[in-house]
């Protein structure tokens, strides 16, 4: 534990033991604050778990929290340690997959096995087992075995996880249709790169500002001198919400104390890297590596891998117009990549062409406009009631939510 703690600094690890998830250390009292569960102290960790097929409930709630968790599983079992020269060393584990509130939802099976998937099937469903009553009595795990619930033990024990998940209370799940335009469902990364200017001696930083929809792929970008930073990167945080920033490099100090409110405010979940630690040497050289890997299928899913082929000169035309775009983008945007490929998805920036935020016969509103003409929130409480975009609503899909919040963000302009 203590090795995979100092290999994988700032994760949360879930570490897989026998049929429960457990927690150590600092980790452990994370867990208990925010899962309501408890820790104890255990020989020399502070100590506590879940169990295996709660994994899809507890790790959401902890990246909903602004944590960055890992889930370790065991790489080997008790038959395969029987028949090996290891029969009395502990089991081996490693890091399965990793997991923030930015890239969950595009990540699909929450690193569980087939097993755990089955699990989650069929052992979650004690509000709803017993018929079409679905805060009734049903079957579960009750007591240390299975059996069957009384109605009056389920009104005395309230709401089970999946009605709370299908009503949206805790912060997880809740209506599509309610949800589609509130950003809830999008899934925003949003990158800012500062990079020294030419101009004053190189005092003052140019940003550039990138966009990754981790569930869609899309990529849009953006630049902005010293003087025009602070508005480009309000101006994303108000329309797109995103549920993560990576700040790259030095971006100024109006830009920083803008990120700052934002992660104070718990909206939004910050990581910090440096120009070097993200994108290597040359920026240039790293994003031309990712679009030749994919052009030779390489570390590519088939079916976009197949998608490049039918179309040859398709990752060619992406790279020369990717290739153009300023120096600090292009810092932004190797710098998204690479922190994308620690989730395993930075392949799916390859489904459509990088483009720029604002199209040509678009309207960009500025963080101000938005506000002052209530187009996302109300001037009351901040909440989307009375807001034009909840006026507008009527989507009953989160891709139709993402449009008309793009249609009331970017406007046309003819």
């Amino acid at each position: 534990v203590l090795a995979l703690q100092r290999e994988h600094p700032g994760v949360l690890l879930m570490v897989e033991v026998g049929y429960k998830y457990q927690f150590f250390g600092e980790d452990a009292a994370v867990a208990a604050k925010h899962l309501g569960i408890w820790a104890h102290r255990r020989g020399n960790f502070l100590n506590a778990s879940v169990p295996t097929f709660r994994l899809h409930i507890h790790c959401r709630r902890l990246c909903e929290a602004g944590y960055k968790v890992g889930v370790v599983r065991q790489t080997d079992t008790a038959a395969l340690k029987a028949a090996s020269d290891k029969k009395s060393g502990p089991f081996e584990r490693t890091l399965s997959a990793v997991y923030t509130h930015a890239t969950i939802d595009a990540q699909a099976d929450l690193g569980a096995s087939a097993g755990e998937v089955a699990k989650q099937g069929g052992g979650g469903g004690g509000g709803g087992g017993g018929g079409s009553g679905g805060s009734g009595g049903g079957v579960g795990w009750f007591g240390g075995r299975f059996r069957v619930k009384s109605n009056a033990e389920a009104a005395a024990e309230g709401p089970t996880d999946a009605e709370r998940y299908a009503s949206g209370e805790g912060g997880v799940g809740g209506d599509e249709t309610d949800r589609a335009t509130s950003g809830e469902l999008s899934s925003h990364l949003l990158v800012i790169a500062g990079v020294p200017s030419s101009g004053s001696g190189g005092a003052r930083p140019a940003v550039g500002v990138v966009t990754i929809e981790c569930s869609t792929g899309e990529v849009f970008y953006g630049s902005a001198d010293a003087r025009g930073a602070r508005a480009e990167v309000e101006g994303r945080l108000v329309a797109l919400r995103p549920r993560e920033v990576v700040v790259v490099g030095e971006c100024g100090a109006p830009v920083e104390a803008l990120v700052r409110a934002h992660s104070a405010a718990g909206t939004v979940r910050v990581e910090r890297l440096s120009v070097d630690g993200a994108v290597g040497a040359s920026a240039a050289a790293a994003v031309a590596d990712f679009y030749c890997e994919a052009d030779s299928a390489r570390k590519v899913p088939a079916g976009l891998a197949a998608i490049a082929r039918a179309k040859r000169s398709t990752l060619d035309d992406m790279l020369e117009d990717v290739m153009r775009l300023p120096e600090a983008t292009l810092v932004a945007l190797a710098a998204g990549l690479k922190y994308l490929s620690e989730f395993k998805l930075s392949s799916v920036t390859l489904a459509g062409r990088p483009a720029p935020y604002a199209a040509a016969g678009e309207m960009r509103l500025g963080a101000n406009a938005l506000r002052q003409l209530e187009v996302l929130t109300n001037s009351g409480d901040g909440s989307e009631r009375g807001s034009l975009i909840a006026l507008l609503d009527r989507t009953l899909t989160a891709a139709g939510g993402r449009a008309l919040r793009r249609w009331g963000t970017r406007p046309l302009s003819n």
